[in-house]
């Protein structure tokens, strides 16, 4: 496991994948943190159900991006790892849909806020 890592963080596109996903966490946290107070009792989070209050979440539900982003991540590392000595094609492939993945959930994350605040 430890020599996988060390493998993947010698790949330069693999690297970057990483510093972006550790930037949008961080951001995460930062902007939630930060914007909590600010936040209504209730926020449009569920679109894709029905209009009304259905669609509607308390704020810690909004949390759910971000431990989907850490989730997604995890999971793909997990696997790139187990690929990286056979096919390093792979684990590239693998970290850049996850840190793409990181940025769409934080773009959804971001719009969240800026309706509701």
């Amino acid at each position: 496991m430890r020599y996988g890592l060390r493998l993947l963080w010698q790949d330069a596109i693999i690297k970057k994948s990483i510093i972006l996903v550790l930037f949008i966490l961080a951001f995460f946290i930062i902007i939630f943190s930060v914007k909590l107070k600010e936040l209504p009792p209730q926020l449009p989070l569920f679109y894709s159900l029905s209009r009304g209050s259905e669609q509607l979440g308390n704020p810690l539900t909004l949390l759910i991006l971000p431990i989907s982003a850490f989730i997604i991540i995890v999971f793909n590392t997990v696997i790139s790892v187990y690929f990286s000595s056979r096919e390093m094609i792979i684990s590239r492939i693998l970290m850049t849909i996850g840190a793409f993945a990181c940025v769409v959930l934080f773009i959804t994350f971001i719009k969240i806020i800026l309706i509701v605040t």
